[in-house]
């Protein structure tokens, strides 16, 4: 979805949204149906050449083991970087502690989250550290079936990870808004991020939330009040901070506020902690989640090296940092 600097409405920027997941699904479910052709072919050479062989040969099997055994204790690493702070903060305060162990890295940027995952699932990425868990179950909804039920997966490690922030760039109090009125809220268009967005909106004051309900599963739904006549507008996370003169109030989340250089400061209220589904993860392939160089990655995260970075740096933004390391 582009970037808009004059809001259009909500119909027209979720059609735009739906019609980039639909369009990328289907690009991916074309080169997933040309790389099982090309498998295929290369299956049928393979399958001719082990008949002249001879039946008793075990070098596939042989070959399937290398190739594991390769993956696992590899040392050159390729991680994704679409937007945000969360790359940048592995390169400056993780990247040196595993260089000192023999790694290198190749960097691939790529437009978006989405992109990043979709490289991972190809086998063009090994890694990112750029999306929470929900985000993540949300793509294997979308996508798994693309990959014959393959996973992306996201570890157990928590990271560092940026509050959410209501911005208004027309109300510095709730005492401005006359009760009844009728107010416009941006709000992130992906259910991994919208009960985050209204658990923030009920703690500014602006709606009241079923208490029955955790805070990480809540809908329009679960919403039991408000003093105000709330128009909710969904759009692309990354569209928010370029609509806020065209809107009442909008949600930005951490990695947004930092691309369109926005002012934490300058912000009408934001999240105090993060539950641990809120909290950003390292993603791989379900199939590497076992691999040396995923545990190396979240031992770097965990060592004191990184803990005295963090110590140093954590004003910068107001990281959240999960206990464990701290």
């Amino acid at each position: 979805t582009k970037n808009r600097s004059n809001y259009e409405g909500t119909e027209q920027l979720r059609t735009e949204t739906d019609k980039y997941v639909r369009g990328q699904r289907a690009v991916r479910r074309k080169l997933h149906i040309m790389k099982k052709r090309i498998l295929s072919a290369l299956l049928a050479v393979t399958v001719v050449s082990a008949m002249v062989v001879g039946c008793g040969s075990n070098s596939s099997s042989d070959s399937k083991d290398d190739k594991k055994e390769a993956t696992e204790d590899k040392k050159e690493l390729t991680y994704g970087s679409s937007y945000g702070v969360y790359t940048p903060l592995f390169e400056d305060a993780v990247m040196p502690i595993l260089e000192d162990q023999g790694y290198s890295f190749e960097k691939v940027d790529v437009d978006d989250v989405i992109q990043n995952d979709i490289g991972i699932m190809d086998g063009d990425i090994d890694f990112n550290v750029e999306q929470h868990g929900p985000y993540v179950d949300t793509f294997n909804e979308g996508y798994s079936s693309d990959y014959d039920g393959a996973k992306l997966y996201a570890t157990d490690l928590h990271l560092p990870t940026l509050p959410y922030y209501l911005f208004s760039n027309k109300y510095k109090s709730l005492d401005d808004i006359e009760k009844g009125a009728k107010i416009v809220i941006a709000v992130p268009n992906d259910g991994s991020n919208l009960p985050r967005a209204l658990a923030l909106c009920a703690d500014a004051g602006l709606i009241t939330l079923d208490d029955s309900k955790s805070r990480d599963e809540v809908g329009y739904d679960d919403i039991t009040g408000s003093d105000y006549d709330i128009e909710w507008n969904e759009m692309d996370t990354s569209t928010i901070p370029t609509v806020l003169d065209d809107v009442d109030f909008g949600l930005v989340t951490g990695s947004n506020l930092v691309n369109a250089k926005l002012d934490a400061k300058e912000a009408f209220i934001c999240e105090k902690s993060i539950s641990k589904d809120g909290e950003i993860r390292l993603a791989v392939r379900e199939e590497d989640k076992d691999a040396q160089w995923v545990k190396d990655i979240e031992a770097a995260y965990k060592s004191d090296e990184f803990k005295d970075y963090m110590k140093e740096h954590q004003a910068d933004y107001s990281w959240i940092i999960p206990e464990d390391l701290q």
